[in-house]
């Protein structure tokens, strides 16, 4: 399929090309509609999106991935729920929510139990969005469906692009009085310090200073525990 470019290679792995969409939308009697076409397989604007959804996909796996070799070589457990698997749509009072972050996990240290949701903000979005996501959390944590799975309590872990994103979703937490714990860090920050460095701005605590200036804290306190004890 590649000499006949309905295919591409990105990162060693194979996208549908905007010719093999072409092809699609043929056989599938959409003629040469291929916007309406891939709008219904879910595709949103084509292969741009596919590009988008993999790349959102693989920063999701690598995150998880470098936790659980933290776990291993910490002797910690992790349990890894993906963006599908993590997905919760539940009634509470009059109204239809829904619980769509990109990951969930636990994190047990010995006694220590650390439940937490994941969001990769990977995007140039408005903080209108930031608002709609945290409304989600406050609905989810307000509401006794992740009781019902064993989870008393959740934190937030957000991985974005700069401390410019992240001083933005500290505002929006802020604003809208958000009632879980939620850490920030950037992308370049985790790659070259590690998940569980004390690289994480606590995203609902008031600080003077900017995002990039604030004091970092550990995502979950046993690193810090474990620290103090070497």
């Amino acid at each position: 399929m590649r000499p006949l470019k309905l295919i591409e290679v990105h990162d060693e792995r194979y996208l549908i090309a905007p010719r093999g969409q072409q092809y699609l939308a043929q056989v599938a009697g959409f003629g040469n509609a291929v916007g309406r076409y891939a709008r219904v397989r879910g595709w949103g604007n084509g292969f741009d999106s596919l590009l988008r959804h993999w790349e959102h996909t693989q920063a999701e796996n690598d995150f998880f991935l470098a936790l659980a070799r933290v776990a291993r070589e910490r002797g910690h457990r992790l349990t890894w729920l993906s963006e599908l698997e993590a997905r919760l749509y539940y009634e509470a009072g009059q109204n239809w929510h829904s619980f769509l972050p990109d990951g969930r996990g636990t994190y047990i240290a010995g006694r220590k139990r650390y439940e937490f949701a994941l969001e990769m903000d990977r995007s140039r979005s408005s903080l209108e969005r930031f608002r709609g996501k945290f409304a989600e959390y406050d609905a989810c944590v307000s509401s006794n469906v992740l009781r019902s799975e064993g989870v008393e309590a959740l934190r937030l872990l957000v991985v974005t692009a700069s401390w410019e994103r992240a001083e933005a979703w500290r505002r929006t937490a802020l604003e809208v009085k958000v009632r879980l714990p939620v850490f920030i860090t950037t992308a370049d920050r985790l790659a070259a310090s590690g998940i569980d460095a004390s690289i994480w701005l606590r995203g609902d605590v008031t600080h003077t200073e900017s995002a990039a200036a604030s004091p970092k804290d550990y995502c979950f306190e046993c690193f810090s525990e474990e620290e103090d004890k070497g």
